[in-house]
């Protein structure tokens, strides 16, 4: 089967107002909110039809916690085609929740740096608190990795700080995402605006025996091949991405190409009865798909 990358912003609603929100999710705001018997229904109908390599996005979706136990509906095999990010905050016992938990793909946690301050320079919330419920989630059986947001102050101590750290509190899985200058952080002053440079050269001097993911956008293509030699030397993949058709669904079922595009107009707005629609959208879509944002090449270990 095909495969496809599929981004699903499950609900608007948050527990914080982080500053390089791209859905502008907030606390205190009016909330949307896809139903679960029509998230259940779409991921069963991607499943069926294609390969999709699903996220579940917010706003918070343990704010709506009958999003994630709703997925036991799922066949197994279906749940392992999903990831959930979250920020960490909340902490459920819901036992029904936990199981889904343990059976998709990974439960993505987000945190910022080894230090509070650096944490919240992204997260107006404590570092302990989410380390603490990563570690809880762990501790239940369930696949965490960390999310790391590169910025201009934790990109010179990723590898030399930040990721050893972390490592000593047990974990041992990491993506890092490089913030983009793209919603609320268009107005933020800790976007990346030189070269990676200093981040590449900690990495070298640092190498950490973790499972690391590094996904920059298209912008990076031609600094990442001034160091192909290095990280093959350093047995660094280099991986190609976003060549694979995609689609976003926003929490008002409304599709679109890229899950970064939350303003322009939708393809179309999905329910239960013409979920075959998506078969022309990915079936005409042109790719690989190109715009200023989406990862095009990811850096593994």
């Amino acid at each position: 089967m095909k495969p496809i990358d599929v981004h699903i912003h499950t609900n608007t609603n948050c527990n914080l107002n982080c500053v390089h929100c791209y859905a502008d999710a907030a606390s205190g705001r009016g909330k949307v909110l896809i139903d679960s018997g029509f998230e259940v229904g779409l991921i069963r109908f991607l499943c069926r039809h294609y390969q999709p390599d699903i996220h579940l996005e917010g706003g918070e979706i343990f704010l709506e916690e009958q999003l994630i136990w709703a997925l036991s509906e799922l066949d197994m095999p279906m749940r392992k085609n999903i990831t959930i990010t979250s920020n960490g905050v909340l902490r459920t016992e819901n036992t029904d929740t936990l199981e889904v938990l343990r059976t998709i793909s990974c439960l993505r946690i987000s945190v910022e740096g080894h230090t509070d301050a650096l944490h919240r320079s992204v997260r107006n919330c404590s570092l302990q608190m989410v380390l603490d419920n990563a570690r809880y989630y762990k501790n239940m059986g369930i696949n965490v990795v960390l999310r790391i947001t590169l910025n201009r102050l934790n990109m010179n101590i990723m590898f030399s700080e930040v990721i050893p750290s972390l490592m000593e509190q047990g974990f041992m899985e990491f993506q890092v995402y490089e913030m983009q200058s793209a919603g609320r952080g268009k107005s933020s002053d800790i976007c990346i605006t030189g070269s990676l440079d200093i981040f590449f050269q900690d990495w070298f001097m640092h190498p950490q025996k973790a499972k690391i993911q590094v996904s920059l956008a298209e912008r990076r293509l031609g600094e990442v091949r001034q160091y192909q030699t290095e990280f093959a030397h350093r047995g660094i993949q280099m991986i190609s991405a976003g060549n694979n058709a995609g689609i976003a669904v926003g929490a008002d079922r409304s599709v679109r190409i890229c899950a970064w595009d939350m303003t322009s107009p939708p393809l179309v707005v999905l329910d239960e009865n013409n979920f075959e629609t998506i078969y022309d959208i990915i079936e005409t879509q042109k790719t690989p798909h190109t715009c200023g944002f989406c990862t095009k090449v990811i850096l593994k270990v």
